[in-house]
């Protein structure tokens, strides 16, 4: 998992943690709707999108946190410990899309790592962006 140089791809090793989750489908008993009605359904439809999401999302988190600590940047590892902010949506919660979009690329068979990989990573780029400080 570690570059002999000390680099690490944990966009990729978050984004293969959540195809194993969606590929295994560890939590069983809660159904989705229709397609029609899960546009407009919330998480407790998508219990394996949200726990793979949510692993993938901490591992990505977890690093950059040890990163900004090992580089000191206290400040910005300061203003991420609530947690990531993620980029306004005109309809809905940006991490809602996020789950809808993992449920049906799990129902097609079309998940990609290295895709989804990208978007862990804008998430992290998004966060230290908006943190920087002026």
């Amino acid at each position: 998992m570690v570059h002999p140089d000390g680099r690490i791809d944990r966009h990729k090793i978050a984004a293969t943690f959540v195809h194993s989750i969606l590929k295994i489908h560890p939590i069983t008993g809660a159904n989705s709707q229709t397609d029609y009605d899960l546009r407009f359904s919330k998480a407790e439809f998508l219990p394996n999108e949200v726990f793979a999401w949510h692993c993938g999302i901490s591992i990505v988190f977890s690093f950059l946190m040890e990163e900004l600590q090992k580089n000191k940047q206290l400040s910005i590892r300061q203003r991420l410990e609530k947690g990531f902010k993620y980029p306004p949506c005109s309809h809905d919660d940006y991490q809602i899309h996020v789950l809808r979009s993992l449920y049906h690329s799990k129902i097609k068979g079309t998940f990609d790592i290295f895709s989804f990989s990208h978007v862990f990573y804008l998430i992290e780029e998004y966060n230290k962006l908006i943190l920087q400080v002026p």
